[in-house]
């Protein structure tokens, strides 16, 4: 199936960063199929954070890696900043999503070789910007997580909130207008999950970054400006909207 069957060609309003339009993700096994993702329709205003709560195997993290240009969708569209991202040539859509997109995953993904700053540094250095630009960028960066005494560790001698400080800064290294967070707080204790939760949602609303958080923690996900729960692979429910918020 192409990516625009049953999808309007209409290019989504400019308020809006991100759009999806019936997404479905299919995966082959042997003689059978497991329908994953079935006709998710969402669109995220610029700027804002929104949760996705769901239990495990409802098809949170797969519609997190379709919607940021990490797995393509078997059917169904995906727009950022209104260009349509799987009508792109593969390099092209390397490039857009090392520049407009940063990920923070819950086993952190850092590099056990490199040190805390080159971990950070990566994703400049990929995009082929000025080495010492990036560098100093990146000590930047570790520093404003409160790592500055940390840059030159390795993930090993790093605590698990550490790491996931790390992780955050490696993600905000390209200024990125979209950020994912996949389960940011699923690995840590409750009192770090809760500082590394107060970073993630200061550094978004200080940068104008647009958030989509993963988590299956209800009071995690609260924290943000719109709850979503995603169940059986369909958006089933908003528990939680801006307006609320505003009224709190």
């Amino acid at each position: 199936m192409s990516e625009t069957s049953g999808v309007s060609s209409v290019k989504p309003a400019a308020e809006h960063i991100l759009v999806a339009r019936g997404l479905h993700k299919t995966y082959s096994l042997d003689v059978s199929r497991l329908d994953v993702l079935k006709g998710i329709e969402l669109q995220v205003t610029r700027s804002e954070s929104v949760a996705l709560v769901g239990a495990s195997g409802a098809g949170k993290s797969t519609l997190m890696h379709v919607l940021g240009g990490l797995d393509r969708p078997t059917a169904g569209g995906v727009w950022l900043d209104g260009e349509s991202m799987y009508e792109l040539p593969s390099r092209q859509l390397t490039r857009l999503r090392n520049w407009k997109i940063g990920f923070i995953f819950q086993a952190y993904q850092l590099l056990p070789d490199l040190e805390a700053v080159e971990n950070v540094a990566l994703g400049g250095w990929v995009a082929r910007r000025p080495a010492a630009e990036v560098r100093r960028e990146a000590e930047e960066l570790l520093a404003l997580v409160g790592l500055a005494e940390r840059m030159h560790h390795r993930p090993v001698e790093l605590s698990g909130g550490e790491q996931q400080r790390v992780a955050i800064a490696r993600a905000l290294i390209n200024d990125p207008v979209l950020l994912f967070a996949d389960e940011p707080t699923g690995n840590l204790d409750s009192a770090t999950g809760a500082g590394v939760m107060e970073l993630l949602l200061r550094l978004q609303r200080e940068r104008g970054m647009t958030l989509i958080l993963v988590t299956h923690e209800v009071g995690i996900a609260q924290r943000c400006q719109r709850v979503l729960e995603i169940r059986d692979g369909v958006l089933s429910g908003v528990l939680k909207t801006q307006q609320e918020q505003t009224d709190r």
